[in-house]
């Protein structure tokens, strides 16, 4: 796959493109970033908490909780397939 510079270049505007919608979309602060995976607030609800409701909705997500130095109230999500990102922006909405 990185011998093929277009999968590349199709892969890279992929991961941007729904990473902007995320931020986009997000009734929650989301932090900006330059992987394929962004960061959530999802406060009042822990990291633990927003886990356990994105699960109830089919959605895998990261509690942050063992990240040194940060609160309790985050969530990590990866940019996946296209059913999953759009699964995750109709769950997020609820948070």
């Amino acid at each position: 796959a990185l011998s093929d510079p277009e999968y590349i270049e199709r892969s890279i505007s992929y991961i941007k493109g729904w990473r902007d919608r995320f931020i986009q979309e997000s009734p929650k602060p989301v932090f900006p970033s330059g992987a394929n995976f962004v960061m959530i607030d999802t406060a009042p609800l822990t990291g633990d908490e927003a886990t356990s409701f994105f699960a109830k909705g089919g959605v895998l997500v990261r509690s942050c909780r063992s990240f040194p130095g940060l609160a309790d109230h985050y969530i990590r999500v990866c940019v996946g397939e296209e059913w999953e990102n759009t699964r995750f922006l109709e769950v997020l909405k609820h948070v």
